[in-house]
Parts: structure tokens; sequence; C-alpha cells
């Protein structure tokens, strides 16, 4: 689930600045379970002579997986024209994530961690003429789990030749923690 607060102060018709706090919880449980009875035919004396319990009996595999964010964002989007756009911003996430493997019973795997994401970001949108708009764009970011600064850059581009028909295409280099 994804809980989302967004306020947005609108000093003027040229710039915005708009502020959210979230927080969304994903939480995926898999339990997958087989019960591998004795055929009716033997007994529970003659189960217990041959050393098998009925909980040695059954397999199951179960995965838990939890990964809790909760994020600061702030964006100041400035309109200079129509026709040219630009939008700055940053945001913080605070991760905390959860992953437990078990099978017949016993714990597996086990990964946790409590990463955080500082990142910075800047696009424009450029419209030279009404039927051709370009986005460029750029993000930087911080994850606490890497020593290095990523850089992601985009660009975007759409051709509007009819009301009903826009051709796109774009490219960019996305990371993903």
């Amino acid at each position: 689930y994804t809980n989302n607060l967004t306020w947005k102060y609108i000093p003027n018709n040229n710039y915005f600045v708009e502020s959210k706090l979230s927080k969304t919880i994903y939480d995926f449980s898999v339990n997958f379970a087989v019960d591998f009875a004795t055929d009716s035919t033997t007994s529970d004396s003659n189960a217990d002579e041959a050393g098998i319990a009925d909980e040695d009996a059954n397999l199951s595999f179960d995965i838990d997986n939890l990964v809790e964010d909760v994020s600061l964002e702030q964006s100041l989007t400035y309109i200079y024209s129509e026709d040219l756009w630009f939008k700055l911003g940053w945001q913080y996430k605070n991760l905390n994530m959860d992953y437990k493997e078990s099978f017949i019973g016993l714990e597996r795997v086990r990964l946790a961690s409590k990463p955080h994401i500082k990142s910075i970001y800047l696009s424009s949108i450029i419209r030279p003429l009404p039927i051709f708009s370009m986005s460029i764009g750029s993000r930087f970011s911080k994850y606490s789990a890497y020593s290095d600064l990523l850089f992601d850059p985009r660009i975007a581009i759409k051709y509007n030749p009819f009301s009903d028909l826009a051709l796109k295409v774009s490219w960019g280099k996305f990371s993903q923690f």
C-alpha cells in the first residue's frame, strides 16, 4: 500500500513548488506446502517404528519479502514560456528491506538492510515547433550501499504531425536499487 501527502505552492504563474512525503509498503509472501502423508496401509505404529514423524512427512517452502520505502521529495518547476519548462528537485528515500526463505521449516536465506538514497535531478521540456517537443534531463543519486555517485541521463523526443498521431522515441539510463 502507499500513502502520499503532496503540497503544491503556486506563488505566481511562472513557477510552483511541489513537496511530497510518501510511504510505501510492499509485503509479499509465498507459502507452498505439500503433504506426503503415508499411504492408508501404513499404520501410525509402523511409522513410529521407522522413525517417521508426521511433521517430517510435509514439504514446505516459504518466502517473505518486505520492502518499506519512506520518501521525502521537493521540486521546483519554472515555466519560462509555454514552449520552455525547467524542473529541478531533490529526493531522500529511506528503505527497510527484509527477505527470508525457509525450506522444511528451516530458514535458509535471510537478507536485511536499511539503505537510503539521496538524489537531485534536473529536466527541461523544449518545444521549438508546435508539432515537435523534446525533454532532456539527468539525475544524480547516492545509494548508501555503493561508493560511487550514479549519473542517469535521459532524453525523449515527440513528433506530433496530427492531433491523433504522436511518434515518440526516448533513451535513458535508469538505476534501480
